[in-house]
């Protein structure tokens, strides 16, 4: 038994402050008003709602009040029961995360095979045992940082693309801050590694426990 992947996902989401409360936005959509159109589009994705943590529901507020509909969370379009009226102003407001929790998963996937733990079969969802015993669990953290670091590098372009409204971010600047941080945390992640496996001469300690002995085995579990 190990630690469950919960807990892996929230302790890398804290880190990376990517918690479900981290990231409000107020996009202006007024200029997706024209009286007949429904669906309003997000300048982000990965959506979140009360249900998974957030403060509020993503909402569409039309001439400062709120309008019935449904929101699509994964791709970050808003489906308004009415169409707003032409020339109404509207705002789009929600909380979202900048990277999903079935992402997250595939890390701790990653992260498993990283510190040496045999999975069975890959781990699918957040309440799956991820077999990653607790004194393991901070090099799986910092290893699932380092790849949503290095994921989020890859992506700036698109996170920060002109079109979000500054055209003054130096996209450029942004990846390779994202990058120092994935290599920073590699590295956390291979000390905490290397320093379970091979602190105080655990380089030198027996793979396995002995057995059949009427009194306790002096070697550690490995």
């Amino acid at each position: 038994m190990g630690v469950l992947v919960s807990f892996l996902v929230d302790n890398t989401r804290a880190a990376f402050n990517d918690l479900k409360n981290d990231h409000f936005a107020q996009d202006d959509v007024s200029d997706q008003v024209d009286g007949v159109n429904l669906n309003f589009k997000a300048l982000n994705q990965n959506l979140s709602a009360i249900a998974a943590g957030s403060p509020i529901n993503p909402r569409l507020i039309v001439n400062g009040a709120a309008v019935a509909g449904a929101t699509d969370l994964a791709t970050g379009i808003f489906t308004a029961a009415v169409a707003p009226a032409a020339g109404a102003l509207a705002s789009f407001e929600y909380y979202f995360t900048l990277i999903d929790d079935a992402t997250y998963i595939q890390f701790a996937n990653m992260a498993a095979g990283f510190i040496g733990v045999a999975q069975l079969t890959p781990l699918t969802a957040l309440t799956d045992d991820s077999f990653i015993q607790a004194n393991l669990a901070p090099a799986a953290v910092h290893y699932m940082h380092s790849a949503s670091a290095k994921k989020m590098a890859n992506l700036s372009s698109w996170y920060y693309s002109a079109n979000a409204g500054n055209k003054s971010f130096n996209k450029e600047g942004i990846s390779a801050k994202f990058l120092a941080d994935a290599e920073d945390e590699k590295k956390q992640a291979t000390d905490e590694r290397d320093g379970f496996y091979k602190g105080s001469g655990g380089q030198f300690r027996f793979a396995t426990k002995l057995g059949n002995i009427p009194f306790p085995s002096y070697t550690p579990p490995r």
